[in-house]
């Protein structure tokens, strides 16, 4: 109703609006309107699901991960989820598909890290533990996969790994990394560390054919047929007829000629000389580890072996207070201490004379490897076969036959995996290369990313593929 503009004007009802009505017209603009927003809004959204889900796939990310078990044919796509193994993993980097595995040509083992010689131009690449810098990429910090060290992507013919340092020979010069607490490194000084490879002061120029890592002292083999060692020497492991204080630089082992192989086990030192038919030993004895009849004795000068290896010395490995050896027709002999059977031979009694590693007497080993810090061992055969022995209990795990722990006194077989080359033991993982694409695998703990797959899940009970992580 309208109001009244002036007194007696008749109110009048307002005229009703015009109704309004939807032209098909108007109904196809308003359609047209909505489908161009839904378009907008809808498409991009299923695009970003696309991506998404695409690089998921190719990160190797899915929402339920498991540890990747044997696969002959094509590396694994899976890394396992965190276990109560796991301390505090380091940030792995982000990965390209496929993923490429590690090939190798040698493998060694430290405590609690490995390092690599790897195709095709013979370069070097570490993984696990680094809080002394012991892979060497200039970095304290753990690596879950192989990192190449600047400086030795070429030209590197031996390596070694001790308990926390790490040595390679380049171009006939030894160049160490890692912990240097005894003199170690061989670079002048005691104490602290080094995070990238120096040069070993005091060798030979252009001399050095083999070198091989102690739990706390270093050896080397030289062109010329002699031997020289640095580091720890508190029970005579340099062989320089001497038992004191750590020496920083390389010493002349006594009474060494005609050097060809040289090993060394936690305290003490090992040479074949000769043309490889005798074998020398010197450094700790307490358990008759050097293989002369006797033991409670340190021995800072090198003796011989009695009796020997028959046939000559194929291989030697050092280990925690005990030696294994290979004679020439491919027969194991081991010799120190045997408390938790890593001797091999059934049995748990200290042995001061080589013994036969039993089960083994058949078989032409052509790799051995003993740990220098817990008392495990492993061989491989000419036929691919690979056996371990000793305590893989704890820490220390596994054995490589499924179980997560076990003591064996008795070589066992590997389960699962064939075609070994080589194998290396570390404190607490086994690592071996296979196949004739020479392929690393690796068992055991994961605390540091030991196994080298881009996680520090585990402990794994059988062989697992060692990956080489690709940034993008």
């Amino acid at each position: 109703m309208t109001h009244p503009t002036s007194p007696g004007e008749i109110p009048q009802k307002a005229k009703p609006k015009p109704k309004k009505y939807l032209t098909p017209g108007m109904i196809i603009s308003i359609v047209g309107i909505l489908l161009v927003v839904f378009a907008a809004v809808a498409i991009p959204v299923a695009v970003l699901n696309t991506r998404e889900a695409a690089a998921g796939t190719a990160d190797g990310r899915t929402e339920s991960p498991t540890i990747t078990t044997e696969n002959p044919t094509s590396a694994p796509t899976q890394f396992p989820t965190r276990s109560p193994e796991t301390s505090s993993p380091t940030k792995s980097p982000t990965l390209s598909t496929p993923f490429p595995v590690l090939k190798a040509t040698a493998i060694v083992a430290g405590d609690y890290h490995l390092c690599a010689l790897t195709p095709p131009s013979n370069s070097v690449s570490c993984w696990g533990l680094g809080d002394s810098g012991q892979l060497g990429g200039n970095s304290s910090s753990n690596a879950l996969y192989p990192v190449s060290i600047p400086g030795l992507e070429s030209g590197v013919t031996s390596i070694c790994a001790g308990g926390n340092h790490t040595c390679a020979v380049q171009n006939g010069a030894a160049l160490c990394w890692g912990a240097n607490q005894d003199g170690q490194l061989g670079i002048g000084t005691v104490g602290g560390s080094s995070m990238v490879p120096e040069v070993v002061s005091g060798l030979p120029a252009g001399q050095v054919q083999r070198i091989t890592c102690g739990l706390l002292h270093t050896c080397a083999a030289l062109t010329n047929g002699t031997a020289m060692c640095w580091g720890r020497n508190d029970v005579g492991q340099l062989g320089t007829g001497s038992v004191g204080t750590a020496v920083s630089t390389p010493q002349l082992v006594l009474g060494l000629v005609n050097v060809g192989l040289v090993e060394a086990g936690d305290y003490s030192s090992c040479a074949a000389v000769n043309n490889s038919q005798e074998a020398y030993c010197w450094g700790d004895n307490t358990y008759g580890q050097l293989g002369l009849g006797t033991d409670g004795t340190q021995e800072p000068v090198p003796k011989k072996i009695t009796p020997g290896l028959t046939g000559g010395v194929r291989l030697l490995a050092g280990g925690f207070y005990s030696l294994c050896g290979v004679n020439g027709n491919g027969q194991v002999f081991c010799v120190g201490s045997n408390e938790d059977g890593q001797l091999g031979d059934g049995l748990t009694a200290d042995r001061s004379s080589l013994v036969a590693v039993a089960g083994l007497e058949t078989k032409n080993t052509t790799s051995v490897s003993r740990s220098k810090s817990s008392t495990r061992a492993c061989a491989v055969s000419d036929t691919g076969e690979a056996r371990c022995w000793g305590t893989f209990t704890g820490e220390a795990c596994c054995l490589g036959n499924g179980e997560s722990s076990a003591e064996s006194w008795l070589p066992t077989v590997v389960s699962g995996t064939s075609n070994h080359k080589a194998i290396a033991v570390g404190k607490s993982m086994t690592c071996s290369l296979r196949g004739g694409n020479q392929d690393v695998w690796c068992w055991g703990s994961n605390r540091f990313g030991q196994l080298g797959n881009g996680s520090t899940a585990g402990p794994a009970t059988i062989p697992q593929r060692v990956l080489q992580g690709v940034l993008e």
